[in-house]
């Protein structure tokens, strides 16, 4: 019996270590916003929270638990969904949350600029160049997913998003005025029958704004316009009302982009539940393997011109204050406190989000899904290196080793587009190779200029070469893609953006000054809205000429939307004049003309043109001429042309051979002026013609009468 027992205790001694508890590490996630960035954002997060929540369930090491999460802007968006996530039942891991079928990916990369854009008019969007409406289909989809049975018993997860009001709130402490636009919107998303609710939640005292969304806690739905508000970037999205209470007061104003002044909430984050000591600090601007100028390294020289002088402090002045919220957290909690730390993100790829001031993403299908992996990739491997460096996973002999585990549980080897990138990556980060099999991901990854630093590798001009660079066989994009677009005409891949966007500021400079006239006539403002949207179409008129399409035979141009080109002021405008001309010579000369044009890379020339011409002159007998020219555009803002001009008389004979003949010269200004001389050769003598022209009467009109 005595052997027995002491059998008995040395196989319980030796199980103790299967069964001890594992060791809780409380955590919180912060998120910036970053428009675009947001694709890559959602691969970073998915990823991170499926891994850490299969580590929660199982590791016997380890257990995460999730005290908050905090985002800005697309961080707010992705911070909610990584709530969700984290409280997915285990048996629902599979649930809708597979790498290529979750609400991140769903969310993102289903989401293009073809899809935002509003072209012409929109009735309920007056201010702004993107629609929500898809966002909106987007977000029923959240909303629904909240109210599946799915979720862990009596999982609770502190969360908050960041939002800035449009026109700041004015409090006043003895006499003095004192303006805030920052505000943190708390909650609690609960699990309650299953599902999940969103609750408001009381905050401790704090130098931070917090409100509360009055009736959340019985309509869900009350979150969509609270992400809306927080991701409403200036000029993109429409800014969103909110009904709100504020110090136990009830308001209703609207907000805009929470990232404009808090970008990185993260003192929210900790005020959320102090319990969280560590951080996951998710910024996709880190960038880890490149070596930074410091502040003391930076040599500072004389300021010179007015505008670099004065006009750049004041700019930055936004990124300033972004980092002075962020300082004011790292000091008030973090310096004085050793169990408090950071555990930032950092990427080593290039991402295509970072392109026209983090727009990019947005422009093609595959330069999100591309972000999206270089995400998931991140999280593999910042998750891995965090383990070894804090000793964790010390049955795995390398970092690598840990990835390669971690892989498997996001099921990449199990999706073959997910395996090309995660190995695209792997090897040219560890092993500095380039895979020889063919890949979408690849052929964005080489289309990158690697030389450059990640600061450098984002200008106009890199994307224009990352355009040329860009191999489509891999990337199979549609005809009415941006990308198939840019290919044909890369030196001008931004004219067709441009000209839905110069279309529509001007759309709704026009409703504003409609609107407000309507109002009342008279008023002042009215007034002023009148002359700016005037302004507003003669610069559209003049812009248009800049970015107009030139491919191709063009009869009787005129620079408007090509979706108004069934309006009947349209078609009416086309059969103008495109010219009204004045003879300098001796003043006495009008001229009428009609072009049309054939653009095309003749090499010293880009294209053609033949104009026709009515001149009435007091000095001699009207006639016609043809202009039969070569030109070639200097830049998108000065023309160079000439070529053989024919002549035809209005009495007489229409054409005698000897007068015939003759030749024109001309600049050309903006398509807006042209200065041309002309010369007819006659037997009698020759006549020389100076004219000044304005080009582009009917666009002129048209824009004036929108």
């Amino acid at each position: 019996m005595k052997s027995f027992f002491k059998v008995s205790l040395l196989l319980l001694l030796f199980d103790i270590p299967l069964y001890a508890k594992a060791k809780e590490v409380d955590f919180s996630m912060v998120i910036s916003g970053g428009i675009s960035l947001g694709a890559y954002e959602a691969g970073y997060n998915w990823a991170m929270i499926k891994m850490l929540s299969h580590m929660h369930n199982t590791d016997k090491q380890i257990r995460p638990k999730l005290r908050s999460v905090a985002g800005a802007s697309a961080g707010s968006i992705n911070a909610l969904l990584s709530a969700m996530y984290w409280c997915q039942k285990p048996s629902e891991q599979e649930h809708n949350n597979t790498i290529d079928d979750n609400l991140f990916y769903n969310t993102w990369v289903g989401l293009g600029l073809d899809d935002l854009m509003i072209k012409g008019k929109d009735n309920e969007n007056k201010s702004t160049l993107f629609t929500r409406k898809i966002l909106k289909k987007k977000a029923d989809a959240i909303i629904a997913h909240l109210q599946e049975p799915i979720y862990r018993k009596e999982c609770k997860v502190p969360l908050g998003f960041s939002l800035t009001k449009a026109k700041p709130m004015i409090e006043t402490f003895q006499g003095i005025e004192i303006k805030n636009q920052h505000f943190s919107a708390p909650f609690t998303l609960k699990e309650k029958e299953g599902k999940l609710q969103i609750l408001n939640k009381q905050m401790p005292k704090s130098s931070d704004f917090y409100l509360s969304i009055p009736g959340i806690e019985k309509d869900i739905n009350k979150i969509v316009p609270v992400l809306f508000a927080s991701s409403a970037f200036p000029g993109a999205f429409e800014q969103v009302k909110l009904n709100y209470i504020y110090n136990k007061k009830k308001y209703s104003s609207y907000f805009i982009d929470g990232g404009a002044y808090a970008n990185l909430p993260l003192q929210l984050a900790i005020e959320l539940d102090k319990r969280a000591k560590k951080f996951l600090f998710i910024d996709p601007n880190n960038v880890r393997g490149e070596e930074y100028t410091s502040t003391e390294e930076e040599t500072e020289e004389m300021p010179l011109g007015f505008f670099h002088s004065n006009g750049l402090p004041l700019l930055s002045s936004l990124d300033i204050f972004q980092s002075m919220k962020l300082y004011e957290a790292i000091n008030r909690y973090f310096k004085n406190d050793p169990s408090y730390s950071l555990i930032l993100s950092s990427r080593h790829h290039p991402i295509t989000g970072e392109f026209l001031g983090h727009f990019g993403a947005f422009l093609d299908k595959n330069f999100r899904i591309y972000d999206y992996h270089v995400g998931v990739y991140d999280a593999i491997y910042h998750l891995a290196k965090t383990l070894k460096s804090k000793g964790y996973a010390a049955e795995y002999t390398s970092q690598v080793a840990l990835m390669d585990h971690l892989k498997q549980i996001l099921g990449i080897d199990e999706n073959p587009q997910a395996k090309d990138a995660y190995d695209l990556f792997l090897q040219t980060e560890y092993y500095h190779k380039i895979p020889s099999k063919p890949s979408m991901f690849l052929a964005i990854y080489k289309a990158f200029n690697l030389q450059k630093s990640d600061k450098k590798r984002y200008t106009l001009k890199e994307f224009e070469n990352f355009l040329k660079k860009l191999d489509l066989k891999q990337l199979s994009p549609s005809e009415d893609s941006f990308l198939h677009y840019a290919k044909k005409d890369i030196k001008h891949w931004y004219k067709r953006p441009m000209r839905q966007i110069i279309t529509r500021i001007a759309t709704l400079e026009n409703e504003r000054a409609r609107i407000l006239t309507e109002r009342n006539e008279d008023d002042s403002n009215a007034g002023t809205a009148r002359i700016i949207s005037n302004a507003t179409n003669i610069a559209a008129w003049s812009g248009t000429s800049l970015v107009k399409e030139k491919q191709g035979f063009h009869f009787l141009p005129l620079n408007a939307p090509e979706e108004e080109k069934e309006d009947p002021l349209y078609i009416a405008l086309r059969f103008l004049p495109s010219e009204v001309a004045f003879d300098n010579t001796l003043s006495t000369g009008i001229s009428l003309g009609y072009s049309a044009f054939w653009y095309s890379n003749l090499g010293l020339s880009d294209g053609l043109e033949a104009k026709l011409s009515f001149v009435h002159e007091k000095r001699e007998n009207d006639f016609l001429h043809l202009d039969i020219n070569t030109f070639y555009d200097y830049n998108e803002f000065i023309t160079f042309g000439g070529g053989l001009t024919l002549f035809g008389n209005t009495q007489g004979r229409f054409y005698r051979v000897k007068d015939l003949y003759g030749f024109n010269a001309y600049i050309d200004l903006l398509e807006i002026l042209r200065l041309t001389y002309m010369k007819r050769y006659a037997q009698e003598g020759n006549s020389d013609y100076l004219f000044l022209g304005i080009e582009n009467i009917p666009s002129l009109i048209y824009w004036l009468n929108r």
